[in-house]
């Protein structure tokens, strides 16, 4: 009987004469640990990290910034929709679907989304509270 040959290490796709340590979360490239950059929890090959720093913000990073801002002085729905596009935009940069750049347009979109919805519950609670006495 013929015994089953042992897994042979995959080699790393840049360094040809090292052993892959770990595939990368975002493309599944088998990296050695000199070309794994641990960015976070995250665990991606040079390339994945690269394309993810390069580039301009996207149009839902800048979209939830300039809603969470334009709700505070308009109206409130804007800036539950700025909310709503941040934590969307967030995710899609964790995930590495697009560039870090528009983080903080992000960030932003989401605490001025929270701001507008305090706001808006504010301003409700004081109109419920005058209705009461007013009648």
């Amino acid at each position: 009987m013929r015994e089953a040959p042992e897994h042979l290490p995959s080699p790393c796709i840049f360094h040809p004469t090292q052993v892959a340590a770990a595939p990368c979360r975002r493309c599944g490239a088998r990296t050695c640990v000199a070309c794994l950059a641990l960015s976070g929890a995250r665990g991606w090959c040079r390339d994945c990290d690269e394309r993810s720093r390069l580039g301009p913000a996207s149009w839902r990073a800048v979209a939830s910034g300039l809603l969470g801002g334009v709700g505070l002085c308009l109206a409130f729905v804007p800036g539950l929709l700025g909310l709503a596009l941040g934590y969307w935009e967030l995710r899609s940069i964790e995930r590495g679907d697009t560039p870090r750049a528009g983080r903080e347009w992000a960030r932003a979109g989401v605490v001025l989304g929270w701001m507008n919805l305090g706001m808006g519950v504010a301003v409700g609670l004081v109109a419920a509270w005058v209705g009461l006495f007013a009648s």
